[in-house]
């Protein structure tokens, strides 16, 4: 059990990204998307720290970008795939090669998932060394599906609008393995966006606990959520392409 001594803070937040990843599945499974969604949003606010933990507090090995990138890949890719393809594919239709809108759930679920993975693989091999990221990172991706599942999807908070998740679905997943420049945060933004993440996260339990209707707490979450990501989605390139040159500092961001 050396391994376990080895563990380090940082390696600690990781485990509990992919832990919290793994439950959203089963809330999927389950079918309490609401739930599951909390838990991916959750999963990115763990995952922002792991960078800042291993550079406060140190590491005792060189694999934590490649433990980062897994539990990546279940937080930030295989359960918002999942949660796509639950929420859109409806069996009562037929199999996906025989109706449109099932070939089109099960298409972008997909490549959420597959692209996801490949845009981990390109940055833990090499792209983590750059200034910018390369390509839509998959936290922000995972972040701006459950925001638009929940308010666009087929029980929306706002109006149904299937077209419009399914096609930024499949906007965002060819942009994570596109050569799209996406600016990294650096310690001070994320902690404040993690502050940030948190304060929002307890007024949301807070006027659920004072008997606030659940579906008015969960409209202001996810439309402040929808907000941040479609910012970083339309103006990271931007600002990626004009802020003045710095020094790199590797992040386990993917």
């Amino acid at each position: 059990m050396n391994w376990v001594r080895r563990l380090s803070v940082a390696d600690y937040l990781t485990l509990g990204n992919a832990v919290l990843g793994f439950l959203a599945i089963t809330y999927v499974i389950d079918k309490r998307l609401t739930e599951a969604s909390i838990l991916i949003l959750v999963a990115i606010l763990v995952d922002g720290l792991d960078g800042w933990a291993a550079r406060r507090f140190g590491t005792t090995h060189h694999r934590g970008a490649i433990l980062d990138s897994v539990a990546d890949a279940i937080s930030f890719c295989l359960a918002p795939a999942l949660l796509l393809y639950t929420v859109f594919y409806d069996p009562a239709r037929g199999p996906a090669w025989g109706d449109l809108p099932n070939a089109l759930a099960v298409i972008a679920a997909t490549l959420v998932a597959i692209f996801g993975i490949a845009r981990l693989a390109r940055f833990v091999t090499g792209d983590s060394q750059e200034r910018n990221f390369v390509g839509f990172p998959t936290p922000a991706n995972a972040l701006l599906l459950v925001s638009l599942v929940q308010l666009f999807g087929p029980d929306a908070l706002l109006a149904r609008a299937d077209g419009l998740v399914l096609g930024v679905s499949l906007l965002a997943s060819f942009l994570m393995v596109s050569e799209v420049p996406y600016p990294k945060v650096g310690d001070a933004s994320r902690i404040l966006l993690i502050v940030a993440g948190g304060i929002v996260g307890v007024l949301f339990a807070a006027t659920v606990a004072l008997g606030v209707r659940e579906g008015l707490a969960s409209l202001v979450l996810f439309i402040l959520t929808l907000a941040i990501g479609v910012a970083y989605l339309a103006g990271g390139p931007f600002f990626a392409r004009v802020r003045p040159g710095e020094e790199v500092v590797p992040v386990h961001e993917r």
